[in-house]
């Protein structure tokens, strides 16, 4: 049987509003801060997320030492320098809550998704993202069981767009 079967979508930014979230769990973190997110600190966060998830993608970092570097090139910003890092993983503990909090899908995806299914084809997740928080996304949105597999660059061993070496046939796909 040929033609297509499995439509692969990336999920932050495409499913998942990603940037919605980030803002409004910057909205809601900043103020224990006593600052507010201004729109040049919410471009510096992307900036910093974007630069130090690039950095975790290379496998040049572990996935808590980017969030850890992001806090260090934003909190500054907002006159809360940086000196000691035993306590980041905390800080951002209170980023990730607001961040989780706000979790979403975009409006269209649920008339995507259904008439993908409706027409015989099974939607899947390739993303850059770790199992742990993908996964999670895709329960707390109610995607979990609508999009069949998720694979993520933490399981293929390389994150997209780079080629893999040696291909592999991920389990579950058509």
């Amino acid at each position: 049987m040929g033609g297509l079967r499995v439509v692969l979508f990336d999920l932050d930014g495409t499913l998942f509003d990603h940037r919605g979230a980030v803002t409004t769990a910057l909205e809601g973190w900043l103020p224990s801060f006593g600052a507010t997110a201004s729109a040049e600190f919410v471009d510096a966060w992307f900036a910093a997320e974007e630069r130090h998830f690039s950095a975790w993608r290379r496998r040049e970092v572990t996935f808590a030492e980017q969030r850890r570097r992001r806090l260090r090139d934003v909190l500054p910003l907002i006159g809360h320098p940086v000196e000691d890092t035993d306590g980041l993983d905390d800080v951002f503990a209170g980023y990730l809550r607001h961040y989780e909090e706000a979790w979403q899908v975009y409006d269209d995806v649920d008339a995507a998704l259904a008439e993908l299914t409706g027409r015989g084809l099974r939607p899947a997740v390739l993303s850059n993202g770790t199992v742990e928080q993908q996964t999670a996304k895709l329960e707390r949105t109610g995607l979990a069981g609508r999009v069949g597999t998720l694979v993520t660059a933490e399981e293929l061993g390389a994150a997209k767009p780079s080629r893999l070496r040696t291909p592999r046939r991920a389990s579950g796909w058509a």
